[in-house]
């Protein structure tokens, strides 16, 4: 399984409140974790083992029983903070983290920093934190690991060589092998992907994750079958672990198998233990029907998405509903309604008690989205205006994610003026693994008359095989191009 949540990780060796003079020699020595309690560390160290391995479920009761113990457990409210349960979960148990900041080590205290940055997106920070704390501890395999983790948001290079650089310290670290496959996918190397996750497997051969991730890979190579063999490997050995039946589902799906997918979306949704993961359930339930042609059954999904979200109190999931649900009806020619519900997205952003940073965010995402309805409407103006108002969102600290799709923004923008040219320029500077902007280059290619070069970006398209609301608005267009 991806950290598609980019999962912090933690880890320990020696006790600092009963060897402080560790502290003293840290730069040679492994990172110091703060706890009095040799069966609150040995908790630790399990939990952690679990959750570097995306196996949040059997890492959660570990760390809950970790904190009822030690209640001023720093880096177990850190872990616990990247191990599921939703917004507010990881946000409460952050803030825990934080407050306790000031006493623990000099490793630890940049480690939950770094891991707040990447909270707040802050590129800058994020680098300045982990930075000190591979000078503490440059051959520590789990703060290289850490540090890869966070990094994947702004450099998968730099991210890659601290992964290599934990398995070198330690070849039988199993978690690394699995972001180094994760890494090669995003650079579409399938072969390399493929290698590092056939270790995967071979060093954690009685859990489930390693054929979860290696299921993946085989979805994205159009490998379906084979995809849902590894899939159901993962649930042989552990029949609670649910990605693997979103995974089995995205094969069907793609397989053209609509029902059997939202089947499996159900099980999953039906065997989750917490309401993030029903919300997600019906999310890929919506993602279905959008595949399918079918939008009012999507915006019923949605509703239904909202719903649990709601009553959790999970407000930027259920931000998220509204900007989906503005992004179907746009698509559909519905843009009135669209606007709807972005300012619906707007009034619950506005009054609730969020972060500052996760507001600014999501009230980013809003104005963006304003002005791709607007420009689907036709209405230039309005575009332009709400453009502008993403731009003033947009500071030099945040992840080039975030200026890759205000970009990507301007070209869609663009391409439905009919400007051909200025869409490309601005889809250059865009995310190139983008499937939006990948189709919409596409299109502009096509307006340009460039055929051979928009057949192959449509086939790319097509073949593409990463599941989500904006490949279920494309994929069946860029199918229809190729002529399939």
């Amino acid at each position: 399984m991806t950290t598609l949540t980019k999962l912090e990780r933690i880890f320990l060796v020696a006790l600092l409140a009963y060897a402080p003079a560790a502290v003293l020699a840290q730069a040679a020595s492994p990172l110091t974790i703060t706890t009095p309690s040799k069966d609150v560390l040995a908790l630790y160290e399990r939990a952690r083992e679990y959750a570097e391995n995306v196996e949040s479920e059997s890492a959660l009761p570990l760390l809950d029983e970790a904190i009822q113990k030690d209640p001023a457990f720093a880096m177990a409210y850190a872990l616990r903070a990247g191990t599921g349960g939703g917004f507010n979960v990881a946000r409460q148990n952050r803030e825990k983290a934080m407050g306790l900041a000031d006493k623990v080590s000099a490793g630890e205290r940049h480690w939950i920093m770094a891991q707040q940055a990447s909270a707040d997106g802050d590129v800058p920070k994020i680098k300045e934190h982990i930075g000190e704390l591979l000078k503490l501890h440059p051959n520590d395999k789990h703060a290289l690991y850490f540090a890869g983790n966070l990094t994947r948001a702004f450099d998968d290079d730099q991210a890659l060589q601290y992964f290599t650089r934990a398995t070198k310290i330690d070849p039988a670290f199993a978690a690394p092998y699995n972001q180094i496959g994760y890494v090669h996918i995003s650079k579409g190397d399938y072969s390399k992907a493929e290698q590092a996750l056939k270790q995967y497997v071979a060093s954690r051969p009685d859990r489930p994750n390693p054929y979860d991730s290696y299921a993946e890979l085989l979805l994205r190579m159009g490998r379906f079958d084979e995809s849902i063999a590894q899939y159901n490997k993962a649930l042989e050995k552990d029949p609670q672990f649910v990605a693997s039946l979103t995974g089995i589902g995205h094969n069907y799906l793609f397989k053209g198998d609509y029902a059997k997918a939202r089947d499996t979306y159900k099980r999953s949704s039906d065997q989750a233990r917490t309401a993030p993961d029903r919300a997600t359930a019906q999310l890929w339930t919506a993602v279905s029907y959008v595949h399918e042609g079918k939008p009012s059954d999507a915006l019923a999904a949605l509703d239904q998405q909202r719903a649990i979200a709601t009553k959790d109190g999970l407000i930027p999931n259920a931000v998220g509903t509204h900007l989906d649900a503005a992004w179907v009806l746009s698509d559909s020619g519905k843009t009135a309604d669209a606007r709807k519900h972005l300012d619906q997205a707007w009034t619950m952003t506005e009054g609730s008690q969020v972060p500052a940073r996760t507001k600014t965010n999501l009230q980013r995402q809003i104005v963006m989205a304003r002005a791709l309805v607007a420009a689907q409407a036709k209405d230039f103006s309005t575009a332009k205006a709400e453009a502008d108002k993403a731009k003033a969102f947009i500071t030099p600290e945040l992840p080039p994610a975030i200026t890759e799709g205000y970009e990507g923004m301007l070209g869609v923008i663009a391409f439905a003026q009919g400007d051909a040219n200025v869409a490309l320029q601005h889809f250059k500077k865009a995310d190139p693994e983008d499937v939006y902007t990948m189709f919409y280059t596409a299109e502009a290619m096509r307006m340009k008359g460039d055929t051979a070069g928009a057949a192959a970006l449509y086939k790319k398209v097509a073949n593409w095989n990463q599941n989500s609301l904006a490949y279920g608005m494309v994929r069946p267009k860029a199918t229809k191009a190729t002529g399939s």
